[in-house]
């Protein structure tokens, strides 16, 4: 076995241990039913966005300097602590807060899709990514859909939707476990002599530089659309008199027809190249 199949099937174990989400059918169902409006359910979300657009570059600098793998590390160790604050939260300002450090664990992911990159380009096979990296996207989808369909069996069992969020914050400890095995990939990357400069420099980037301006845009603009469907889809569900344990259900089988077509775009791009 090559050092890069060692490396690659390590980080696809990671992106499965990260995505056993066992709260992704019930987690909006326990903010939305702990607040007194749909507005103060949205400017929940709000706040997420906020810090997402506040923190993305500079998080995108610091990671250039830190390496890729501390970048994976302190985004899921944050990502833990978010849905903690998730399960603990009782208040508008509780999960306000939960949001904000969800939005700073989401910004450091910038590194997961690059330390896989680097791999790749160290062994000198950058070329074969998208392939990759579409795997890993199928992965991710059918760990999702396991981790919901789980969290419906918990919920089921116990009666309280709060604790897939106390488990899955625990179990989220496993990615952050197997992140830390990760060598970093020997591959050169230019960067300032201090952090504000380079700072600088990435400001200057994005305002001399329209397409990159616009794919960030593109990028909030994606994840807005796909976040709100994810939003929302278990507080629909539970509107139309479904079950806990049904929600998970539904929600289970929508994430495998997703992965279903992740793996089939990705043997698209393989025969096209």
């Amino acid at each position: 076995m090559t050092e890069l199949t060692r490396r690659v099937r390590r980080f696809y174990a990671y992106t499965g241990a990260s995505s056993f989400a066992l709260w992704i059918p019930f987690w909006t169902l326990w903010i939305r039913g702990n607040l007194r409006s749909d507005f103060e359910f949205t400017l929940v979300d709000v706040a997420f966005w906020l810090g997402m657009l506040a923190s993305q570059l500079p998080v995108g600098v610091l990671a250039d300097r830190i390496g890729r793998r501390r970048t994976i590390v302190l985004s899921e160790a944050i990502r833990s602590a978010g849905i903690l604050g998730y399960g603990l939260g009782m208040s508008f300002a509780g999960y306000v807060i939960a949001n904000l450090v969800w939005s700073l664990g989401a910004a450091f992911s910038i590194g997961t899709s690059a330390y896989l990159y680097d791999a790749l380009l160290e062994a000198g096979h950058e070329s074969e990514f998208p392939r990759y990296i579409g795997r890993n996207t199928t992965i991710q989808l059918l760990s999702n859909a396991a981790g919901a369909f789980a969290g419906g069996l918990l919920v089921q069992a116990v009666g309280e939707i709060r604790l897939t969020l106390f488990v899955g914050a625990a179990l989220n400890l496993a990615a952050v476990a197997i992140a830390l095995t990760f060598a970093e990939p020997n591959v050169a990357r230019t960067t300032e002599p201090t952090y504000a400069e380079q700072l600088r420099q990435g400001l200057r980037v994005v305002r001399r530089r329209e397409g990159v301006a616009l794919l960030i845009g593109l990028e909030v603009f994606l994840g807005i659309t796909l976040y709100a469907m994810a939003l929302f889809r278990p507080l629909y569900l539970q509107f139309l008199g479904l079950s806990p344990a049904e929600i998970a259900l539904s929600i289970s089988g929508f994430l495998l027809v997703a992965a279903a077509c992740s793996a089939f775009a990705g043997e698209i791009a393989r025969v096209l190249g």
